[in-house]
């Protein structure tokens, strides 16, 4: 990263893919031609580019012949945290230790937008960093600002901070999966219990608060490790209510 005084204007220039930013690797996506190129990656505005002697504008353009480069970001290592309008922000290494609601978000954002991950980076970075940059607790009302702020962090910074977290999602849904997945009986389905399959994990919220909708909101501010032990009891509570079923049914009918 080098700086360039431009009509007492001071501009960072990248000379490396790491040191491009989120919003000027979106903005290069959309550029067309030299002086857009200069522009995605400097900031530098475009009027002030084409008023730049030609020898001026070549040195710039020199600098950014690293685009030239293929772009892997999958090559660059996670980061142990990131730089936010000067505040470090750590990597949150287990994300069961945060909310249930951070979790629940997350895996909403995923499943909604499967096919395109450079979409979703800002929002999954911005669930697990926003507590830290506004030294609050998740509030999913504050992730638009949050997104805001994460677009000046470098690219490979965001993605592989995001891939990290994807990660440990779906270590934490394959647990799940093995876990409290349970499958409904005949009896269940004939009534229609795929009816609740449009609620998703609201009707996990709803039996977690007991049908009581004023205590959602405690819920998912609970840490995700209490939520799924509680689940984790529930069904074993929910097998041994009905193996003692069957043993009080059958000693019934021995008699």
């Amino acid at each position: 990263m080098i700086k360039a005084k431009i009509k007492d204007n001071v501009y960072n220039i990248p000379t490396k893919w790491s040191e491009t930013t989120y919003q000027q690797y979106i903005d290069l996506k959309d550029a067309n031609g030299e002086n857009e190129i200069i522009s995605a990656l400097t900031s530098i505005p475009i009027n002030i580019i084409s008023q730049l002697e030609l020898k001026e504008k070549n040195k710039l353009y020199l600098l950014l012949q690293f685009t030239k480069i293929k772009f892997v970001p999958d090559e660059f290592e996670k980061p142990e945290h990131l730089l936010v309008n000067g505040k470090k922000i750590p990597y949150v290494k287990d994300i069961k230790e945060k909310t249930f609601g951070q979790k629940i978000y997350f895996q909403d954002v995923v499943n909604n937008n499967t096919n395109d991950l450079n979409s979703i980076l800002l929002d999954i970075v911005a669930i697990f960093s926003q507590p830290y940059i506004d030294e609050l607790e998740f509030d999913i009302n504050k992730i638009d600002r949050t997104k805001e702020l994460l677009k000046e962090v470098f690219f490979v910074d965001l993605y592989s901070t995001a891939i990290g977290y994807l990660s440990q999602l779906k270590k934490i849904v394959e647990e799940e999966a093995k876990t409290l997945s349970v499958k409904p009986d005949n009896n269940q389905i004939l009534a229609g219990v795929k009816m609740f399959e449009r609620f998703g994990i609201m009707n996990t919220i709803k039996a977690l608060a007991n049908n009581d909708i004023t205590k959602y909101a405690e819920i998912e501010r609970l840490e995700y490790n209490t939520v799924y032990v509680h689940m984790q009891m529930n069904k074993v509570q929910k097998e041994f209510d009905e193996n003692y079923r069957q043993v009080l049914e059958q000693q019934r009918k021995s008699k």
